[in-house]
């Protein structure tokens, strides 16, 4: 490649932070998504067989413990009114047969048809020397490839199939800004006598060139950036699109102008004040983008047994010891009890006193445990609430009784009140 081609090369997009969503980096999630792996996916003993259509769609047990804790804590979050946060990029839809966003994916399966429609019927109304035919068949066939891989992604959300969606949208977006420049500047290769009555000119031949090389160059920049990052920046991504996509808009927009606000030539070899009947067409589909776009900015959740305090939350076991098996989670993030601020433990016995009464069980425990050889086996501050409804069920707790005399135990006594 010639060094000035290459020049054109040089990443220029800004380097936002990388951000993930709200919902996936809350403590409460991530506690959890912790519970949930450790009783659930490591527990041998009792392993957990999904249905099929999860087997199908790739769903594995830590995927199962994310949706289910995005659940718990968007059904909490609904009930109380507080805000629905974002859990990696996306809003907590409820899947169907293994498709996260099924709506989402019937969407996108009919986008694909509409294109590929459009695609048959350029290919047999629109004349083989026409000079933008090969710019607009691309632009279908680059379309429907996006929406395949949207159907793909809204199917199963996976780091691969997201890459998939974004950049292959991301690259539908850019093309169409790409061949609205060739289309409403005339950079397109013509020859002479061809319906555009544009003479071929050496220079539009550069800027042409130049073009394509300056849009291939900005997409292979943006999808590097988004690659090499250790997380995925949603936010920038919505950015480029975004700014790219109201490039296009305004560029159609301009097209459709008045004749006399005519800033651009639609026609080559016709004046600027030529304007077609058909012209306001393209500011009522640049309009309908935009509109569609607002949905994407201004983004909003979609329309769908807790316990919640301002210092923790409190849901059922996914691997119960016995039924009603309940646990209490603080929203400090501490491995250790003895770590946790007094205000976010103030109110664990309470809560755990009334759900012990709403169990309607005599017999009960209440564990915590701190250390792993003191059987912790999930390093973030939790509490258990067990029924006890008979000798087999409930918690099983091996006692290993040591007496000691009374002077060591006072002993004992004495050095912990004298450390309190």
């Amino acid at each position: 490649m010639p060094p000035r081609h290459a020049a054109l090369c040089l990443p220029l997009l800004l380097a936002l932070a990388v951000l993930a969503s709200s919902g996936d980096r809350a403590e409460e999630f991530r506690g959890c998504v912790s519970l949930c792996e450790s009783r659930t996916c490591m527990n041998s003993l009792h392993p957990v067989t999904r249905p099929l259509a999860l087997r199908l769609t790739g769903w594995t047990c830590v995927d199962d413990c994310k949706y289910e804790c995005m659940h718990l804590i968007t059904d909490r979050a609904t009930q109380h009114g507080a805000p629905i946060q974002q859990y990696y990029g996306k809003w907590p839809f409820w899947r169907l047969a293994g498709m996260q966003e099924p709506a989402s994916v019937l969407f996108s399966v009919f986008n694909f048809v509409a294109h590929a429609g459009g695609a048959r019927k350029l290919q047999a109304r629109v004349a083989d020397g026409h000079p933008m035919k090969r710019y607009y068949l691309l632009f279908a066939f680059v379309s429907m490839n996006a929406w395949v891989w949207s159907s793909v992604f809204h199917t199963r959300d996976l780091p691969s199939t997201e890459k998939l969606d974004y950049f292959s949208a991301a690259l539908a977006i850019l093309y169409a800004l790409y061949y609205t420049v060739v289309r409403l500047f005339h950079i397109y290769p013509v020859q002479r006598n061809r319906i555009t009555a544009s003479q071929p000119s050496s220079s539009k031949s550069t800027v042409l060139v130049a073009w394509t090389i300056a849009c291939v160059c900005a997409f292979l920049s943006h999808v590097t950036y988004l690659t090499l990052l250790p997380r995925f920046d949603y936010t920038y991504n919505m950015v480029f699109n975004l700014v790219v996509g109201m490039a296009h808009n305004i560029l159609w927009l301009t097209y459709s102008l008045p004749s006399r606000f005519s800033i651009i030539r639609r026609y080559a070899g016709r004046p600027k004040s030529h304007r077609p009947a058909h012209a306001a067409k393209p500011a009522i589909f640049a309009l309908l983008t935009t509109a569609a776009t607002a949905l994407e900015l201004f983004d909003f959740p979609p329309w769908a047994g807790i316990i919640d305090a301002h210092s923790f939350f409190a849901f059922l076991d996914i691997g119960p010891v016995a039924e009603g098996h309940t646990l209490i989670i603080p929203k400090f993030h501490s491995a250790r009890m003895d770590e946790v601020p007094d205000e976010y433990l103030a109110e664990i016995l309470p809560i755990a006193k009334k759900i012990a009464k709403a169990l309607g069980v005599v017999d009960y425990n209440i564990l915590q445990n701190n250390g792993k050889i003191a059987h912790q086996h999930v390093f973030h501050v939790h509490f258990h609430v067990i029924p006890k409804p008979n000798e087999k069920e409930g918690l099983i707790v091996g006692w290993p009784r040591v007496e000691q005399p009374k002077e060591v135990l006072q002993k004992k006594l004495e050095e912990i009140i004298s450390k309190l």
